[in-house]
């Protein structure tokens, strides 16, 4: 009984572990795409509330300590997460990757029509990300994407 216990007690210890890890990684990526949204006010690309300039004394170091921020929190995720939370972890950072290059004005030809791709993969992304880390979580119910 012993043993059953401790077995039980270190699953839900893991548990608790992998929802910080990937409530902590989330956090980080919807704070990159805000302050990305932010910078690309000018652009007509998005209405964000409180536009940061992309000048680099404002938007630039923001932009790259949020990155920082999500850089550390996805390695948590990496040290505790399966293999199917690895792939959608992945497919999230190559999303709110392109949309910091829209930000610092890195895609060539940026458009409205090209910002949309990028942001319905984000959202795709961050869906798939969210469903699975559910599933991994073993949270009741099922997930409604946004």
């Amino acid at each position: 009984m012993d043993r059953t216990r401790y077995r039980r007690d270190l699953d839900d210890r893991w548990t608790e572990r992998r929802m910080d890890a990937y409530a902590s990684y989330l956090n980080d990526v919807k704070e990159m795409r805000a302050i990305a949204r932010r910078m690309l006010h000018d652009t007509g690309f998005v209405d964000a509330h409180l536009p940061i300039p992309l000048a680099k004394e404002k938007g630039l170091p923001l932009l790259a300590e949020a990155e920082s921020h999500r850089s550390v929190s996805s390695e948590r995720v990496l040290l505790v997460a399966g293999k199917e939370v690895i792939d959608t972890l992945r497919a999230l950072n190559r999303a709110v990757w392109r949309i910091e290059w829209f930000a610092r004005g890195l895609i060539e030809n940026a458009d409205a029509d090209a910002w949309r791709q990028a942001s319905d993969e984000y959202h795709a992304a961050i869906d798939n990300f969210q469903e699975c880390a559910r599933r991994d979580l073993r949270v009741p119910g099922s997930y409604v994407p946004r």
